[in-house]
């Protein structure tokens, strides 16, 4: 596929939309951003005593979520801990937690046959961005520095983040070719179990782009995410707005950076895919892109 001419073949760009995000109270009044997906319920009745579980094997951690009903799993807890009450001494989860972040998954990042990189999916994602093996993988760098800051990347894990089922991740593994590794076995990221423990992610590198527009607030989910991934003579485009499903769509000739901001604006101010079949999304390319929409 042939780019326009002052189109580059990776770029990463996070833009600030100018509207303040919706905020709400969670059950112990503290104020955070985003209710439908960032806000815990209040707690309603008296559960199990919360437990802080250290398995030192994934046949371990994958018995203790199976004996401990509404455990969960848990890496870097960056965005685990946003959910969690506040107690006298700070907050606390309100259920057990599984800590899976010293178990041996593997190297950060290792190659792969057929040029895949494997990403343990309990490495913190900083480590991940600084590895030798992604130095040319410049959409995946793109999306680990529109993830977090630093502080956060240093804990934050890609496992996590695609897991949380709001992150940035799920967008990115729809554009790209991926593979998810579980302890049960790969699946695909549409069929990944909730209860499943994650491995490893592979990827295949190739160019493409990121396209962000977030809020000026701390901890609140990106108003719209694009990304595109180019390969076999097309643009693979995934994009989801704020909490809705990811949609994606197939692109036979590749948009410049302003084009993808035409697309990403356009979803801020309410055009927003809201299935899998991706039919308002390739309806909005073609608008925005011209008729280059597979």
């Amino acid at each position: 596929m042939s780019l326009p001419p002052g189109s580059a073949r990776s770029w990463s760009r996070v833009r600030f939309w100018p509207r303040k995000p919706p905020r709400c109270k969670t059950g112990s009044g503290t104020i955070m951003p985003e209710p439908d997906v960032l806000c815990a319920p209040p707690a309603t009745a008296a559960g199990p005593a919360p437990q802080w579980l250290s398995p030192t094997s994934i046949a371990e951690a994958v018995q203790m979520r199976a004996d401990h009903a509404g455990s969960q799993f848990a890496a870097g807890m960056t965005a685990l801990q946003l959910g969690w009450p506040e107690a006298p001494h700070g907050s606390r989860p309100e259920t057990t937690v599984i800590d899976i972040s010293r178990l041996d998954m593997g190297p950060a990042v290792m190659q792969q046959p057929g040029g895949w990189l494997r990403i343990a999916a309990n490495a913190p994602l900083e480590q991940v961005r600084r590895d030798p093996l992604t130095a040319r993988f410049d959409a995946l760098r793109g999306l680990i520095d529109a993830i977090a800051a630093t502080g956060v990347r240093g804990l934050a894990t890609l496992g996590g983040n695609l897991c949380w089922g709001t992150g940035d991740a799920a967008v990115f593994c729809a554009a790209f070719e991926t593979r998810l590794i579980t302890a049960q076995g790969p699946v695909t990221r549409e069929a990944l179990p909730p209860d499943a423990l994650l491995l490893a992610v592979d990827i295949r590198p190739a160019p493409g782009f990121i396209e962000k527009v977030g809020f000026r607030a701390a901890f609140s989910p990106a108003r719209a995410l694009l990304v595109g991934c180019e390969g076999n003579g097309h643009l693979r485009l995934a994009a989801r707005l704020q909490g809705l499903p990811v949609a994606v769509a197939t692109v036979t000739c590749a948009p410049s950076p302003s084009d993808i901001a035409a697309v990403a604006d356009a979803l801020c101010v309410g055009a927003a895919p809201d299935s899998e079949d991706a039919a308002i999304l390739r309806a909005l390319c073609a608008g925005q892109l011209g008729a280059r929409v597979a």
